[in-house]
């Protein structure tokens, strides 16, 4: 059972001495966090408000996925749980039910804006956090934010609904946690690390598979700080269990949910909507040159940081990781600065197995595929910076008020230079727009059907055509695979159950498809409508639909 927070507990006498760069912070309370987290959100709504203006919300089919299968856990032929699915990791979903139980925030795409601008709060105050605990002075701390929160591929990724906002969010949040921990004056119990750091990794967990893969980070360094300060073998192994405690409980319900209700605990990991499969679909396809090559995984992945940070950013992260290497090396403080940067070498790995793609201008083939994935080392740049900053204040206070304004006008600027030409220098919002376009017919096709459908129901497989959020109908008029056996059942029947069919004859994944074309009395109860390309839509005649 955990502790109590703030319940007494016994510790071993070794303290500080042990700790060799406790910063000036060690108590619980950091002022400053609540403001940085208000002016957050309110760059939050900003950036909101002109990415809805734009009509940049929904750009993403993977977007548009999240948000209806947080609304289809209660809009649906067949609401429940279960709807939430194995696909994606379940907390996004969770966080953004409330929110899409509003018909308009759910179909505009306002609901994941408003989750992703608290995300942006969490994440700059937790970054504000961090910097006091590792020793930061104030300016250093402010431009750490700063370059997170005005990263202009951040600005927009915190207003769609991806899970890298949350994921951020909650390693931001752990690491806070953890730093919090190891500083803390008096000592923290260990309920309270599971509280503040355990809790966080686990949502972390049912977030991405990166959150997976923190964890182990996080153990690694409750064992090296335990051991630092308080020199105890049978401490740090309870500290340890206490902070694995939530995360592991998070995973052992991951495989429960996915074994009773899909009949395999690792349904997710195996099945066929799985990351495996969809991998090994792009294998087939030749689309995944980066497994087993290194170098090219490198640079693939190395560009995509380019694209996503600019050179200017990154070379005074350069410069600033020299400065913590030679000036903090390898102490506690160093270590919480580096833990964001786990990142990297995972989506290295995950390139190099084939387990992820992702291509840039500099990818074999070329082109936009998953350039987001670059997100994640965003709060180990703006730490680096930071750490810069900070290095430089401690050897000549003119200097670091000159390099802050140069880190302050080199975020400002990029912001700016991206903003005046978004389409043609933010990648993540380029890719988004590709997708769009590359999707012109079934858009056509959806807004068709969308401005035509005066009542009955609608038979999509929307594994094959991603344009529900397009339809503007409730989730409870439209048959499709998240649906189960009433699915099944209009398939075999779509007279009995439906007035309009969407196919695509193109996609030979696309099931509805599969079973209208092989029905020779399909063409006799209904009738085409509207054809763009392959996209083909049918409607029940009036005969028999008046008759059922």
């Amino acid at each position: 059972m955990l502790r109590e927070a703030g319940a007494p507990v016994a510790v071993p006498v070794v303290d500080s001495d042990v700790v060799e760069d406790s910063p000036p912070q060690a108590g619980q309370r950091i002022r400053g966090t609540i403001v940085v987290a208000g002016l957050a959100l309110v760059v939050g709504v900003m950036s909101s408000a002109f990415m809805f203006h734009q009509d940049w919300l929904l750009l993403y089919s993977d977007a548009q996925s999240h948000l209806t299968i947080a609304r289809r856990i209660f809009d649906s032929k067949e609401p429940g749980f279960a709807q939430i699915g194995t696909v994606w990791l379940p907390f996004p979903h969770l966080l953004l039910l409330p929110l899409v139980a509003s018909y308009t925030l759910w179909h505009t795409g306002l609901a994941a804006a408003i989750l992703g601008t608290g995300c942006l709060a969490v994440s700059a105050a937790a970054l504000w956090r961090i910097t006091a605990r590792v020793g930061f002075p104030s300016a250093a701390r402010w431009v750490t934010v700063a370059v997170f929160v005005f990263n202009p591929s951040i600005l927009y990724l915190y207003t769609v609904a991806l899970t890298e906002p949350v994921l951020i969010a909650c390693l931001l949040a752990a690491i806070a946690g953890l730093s919090g921990w190891i500083f803390a004056r008096p000592t923290y119990s260990p309920g309270q690390l599971a509280i503040t750091a355990g809790i966080p990794s686990a949502a972390a967990i049912l977030t991405r598979y990166e959150g997976w893969a923190f964890v182990f980070v996080g153990v690694l360094f409750v064992i090296i700080a335990s051991w630092r300060r308080w020199r105890s073998a049978k401490h740090t192994l309870v500290l340890v269990g206490f902070y694995l405690a939530v995360p592991a409980a998070a995973v052992i319900w991951w495989l429960s949910f996915n074994w009773i209700v899909f009949g395999s605990p690792l349904e997710f990991a195996k099945g066929i909507y799985s990351a495996a499969a969809q991998q090994q679909t792009l294998a087939v396809a030749g689309l995944l040159p980066t497994q087993g090559n290194l170098a090219l995984s490198l640079e693939t992945y190395d560009w995509s940081i380019v694209g996503f940070m600019g050179i200017p950013m990154l070379v005074l992260a350069g410069f600033g990781a020299i400065v913590v290497f030679i000036s903090r090396g390898l102490s506690t403080t160093s270590l919480i600065i580096w833990m964001p940067g786990f990142i990297y070498p995972f989506a290295i790995l995950s390139l190099y197995l084939g387990q992820t793609a992702i291509r840039n201008g500099h990818s074999l083939p070329p082109g936009l595929f998953n350039i987001r994935f670059a997100a994640g080392l965003t709060p180990l740049i703006a730490l680096l910076v930071g750490a810069l900053v900070a290095y430089v204040f401690s050897r000549s206070m003119p200097a670091g008020w000159a390099l802050t304004a140069i880190a302050l006008a080199t975020t400002a600027g990029f912001t700016a230079w991206s903003y005046t030409v978004p389409l043609a220098r933010i990648d993540v919002i380029r890719e988004g727009i590709s997708t769009t376009q590359s999707g012109s017919d079934s858009s056509a096709a959806t807004a068709w059907l969308a401005a035509h459908v005066k009542g009955g129901d609608v038979l999509i497989d929307e594994g094959a055509n991603p344009v529900l959020m397009q339809l503007d109908v409730p989730l409870s008029q439209v048959y499709a695979r998240f649906t189960g056996s009433s699915f099944d059942r209009a398939l075999s029947s779509p007279a009995e159950y439906v007035t309009w069919v969407y196919v695509n004859t193109e996609n030979p994944s696309d099931l509805v498809w599969k079973a209208v074309k092989n029905d020779p009395g399909f063409l006799s109860r209904f009738a085409l409508v509207y054809e763009s390309g392959p996209i083909r839509i049918y409607e029940l005649t009036s005969s028999l639909e008046g008759s059922r």
